[in-house]
């Protein structure tokens, strides 16, 4: 069986895009090997990179005749896609070929929040894969919100067609069927399986880590950063929890980066706090999984990189600016979430709270952990039959 996987890179700077990827890949392999199938998979993405494909191939144990990393070309620009004219003609020739297609739209970008353009990327795609009768599965993601009409348009005929659709939240599963009147199927991130060498944490000092978002920490407006106030508030937050846990002997700090842009404002942070140990950027998701898993508490601003603590059994609190993360924890009835947009003091309070009782916070962690493990099972037996459907057609 061909199979085509769209929106997950294996060359990525935000290792939360490269968790789906692995995850997705690793999901796969467990339902080919257990049902002695055999599949061939062209992972479509925007800058392939030998190296890192190879290093997935190793970690994985995958067989490196049976992956290939296809480069995706442009087709949204009139331009660039005359330029990149034989690249499409190749892209389009593969995935037409392709028995099946698995798209995970990056985990948040089948949205227009990321403007037209970034939305126009992902949908094309899509839409050829429908015209050319290849069987689209939507993998669990985040849908919306679609803030123009002619994109909603768009996402409306991209759900009514698709073969299969599921959500990693509730919310997003109302948007589909408000959309096209189709039911999504609720389950939970796929990064949830991402793999990771468990941890005794018998440590003698409390070991928190800390993801500081790079986004969130910059004072720049540009068309990615768009809400200042946000920011600095973020900032002011970020400095005085340091201030806090700092002042503390029994806590020992970690900076841990999640996506490349993370590591400058980690640098600024670890110059004015320099008893907190500032972990260097590692460029494997799995790798930086073990580093999360080692920590007792984990607090951060990437939602992977919370997600990657919470599956692992660390006591985590997210920090929320967006609505994916509220879908995505609620879900597992884990309500430690804190809301960016709350006011600083209150924040400062609730943190102070979860930090200063994180054992009793283990509880939920357990409960989450064991909801993750019945979202899993519901996924992966989802994809298992989809793929068993089409296996023989």
């Amino acid at each position: 069986m061909k199979i085509a996987i769209l929106g997950a890179d294996i060359n990525n700077f935000n290792l939360g895009c490269q968790a789906l990827t692995w995850s997705l890949l690793h999901i796969l392999e467990n339902i080919r090997t257990e049902n002695s199938l055999e599949f061939e998979y062209f992972i479509f993405e925007a800058n392939p990179d030998s190296n890192k494909t190879n290093e997935l191939i190793r970690e994985l144990e995958l067989n490196p005749k049976a992956l290939h990393a296809v480069h995706l070309g442009c087709i949204t620009d009139p331009l660039r896609a005359i330029k990149y004219a034989k690249r499409n003609q190749k892209v389009f020739h593969l995935l037409k070929q392709c028995d099946i297609a698995f798209d995970v739209t990056r985990g948040d970008s089948f949205s227009d929040l990321y403007g037209t353009h970034v939305f126009n990327t992902f949908a094309y795609y899509k839409l050829y894969l429908e015209r050319c009768k290849v069987p689209l599965v939507l993998v669990p993601q985040t849908y919306g919100p679609f803030l123009k009409n002619r994109n909603q348009e768009i996402a409306a005929q991209i759900f009514k067609n698709a073969n299969d659709i599921f959500a990693r939240d509730k919310i997003s599963a109302d948007e589909v069927k408000s959309l096209s009147g189709k039911d999504a199927v609720i389950t939970t991130d796929m990064a949830f399986q991402l793999p990771y060498s468990s941890k005794d944490r018998a440590h003698e000092k409390i070991k928190v880590g800390i993801n500081i978002s790079g986004l969130l920490a910059s004072t720049t407006k540009d068309e990615y950063n768009q809400n200042l106030s946000l920011n600095q508030k973020y900032v002011e937050f970020i400095k005085k929890l340091l201030e806090y846990l700092t002042d503390i002997d029994q806590y020992e700090i970690y900076l841990i980066p999640h996506v490349t842009n993370d590591v400058e404002a980690i640098n600024q942070f670890g110059r004015e706090f320099p008893s907190a140990c500032q972990i260097e950027y590692i460029d494997n998701p799995v790798k930086i999984k073990n580093v999360i898993a080692d920590m007792d508490i984990f607090i951060g601003s990437r939602m992977h990189a919370t997600i990657a603590a919470l599956s692992s059994g660390v006591v985590t609190i997210p920090l929320a600016y967006s609505r994916k993360f509220k879908g995505v924890f609620e879900l597992l009835d884990y309500y430690y979430t804190i809301d960016l947009n709350n006011e600083l003091d209150e924040m400062l309070i609730t943190i102070k709270q979860d930090i200063d009782h994180f054992e009793t916070l283990k509880i939920d962690v357990l409960k989450a952990k064991n909801l993750i493990g019945k979202y899993n099972a519901k996924t992966n037996t989802a994809i298992k039959d989809i793929i068993l459907k089409y296996y023989n057609d």
